[in-house]
């Protein structure tokens, strides 16, 4: 696996599934509304502190790779909560 491209990778499968989401309907998800994505996902700025400390303690690309993937569920899953907790008030 390239590790170049893991973040930028990581990154597409974030937006690919937020996008993919609101197209299945299942959370909407509109361009206009980006600037409040950022603004959740800048909230859980500790995740980076977890990438970063795993990364430090392991060698274990395997490992690495695992806690990375949870991380980027977290925050999909997290923004998809948010969305339909606003939607009911």
């Amino acid at each position: 696996m390239k590790k170049d491209g893991l973040f930028l990778g990581g990154l597409l499968i974030l937006i690919g599934s937020l996008w993919l989401l609101g197209n299945l309907g299942l959370i909407s998800f509109s361009i206009y509304d980006l600037g409040t994505y950022i603004r959740r996902v800048i909230e859980l700025w500790p995740i980076v502190l977890i990438i970063v400390g795993t990364n430090m303690i392991t060698d274990s690309s395997a490992v690495r790779n695992t806690v990375l993937a949870l991380c980027l569920l977290l925050v999909v899953v997290y923004i998809a909560y948010y969305q339909q907790i606003n939607a009911l008030f």
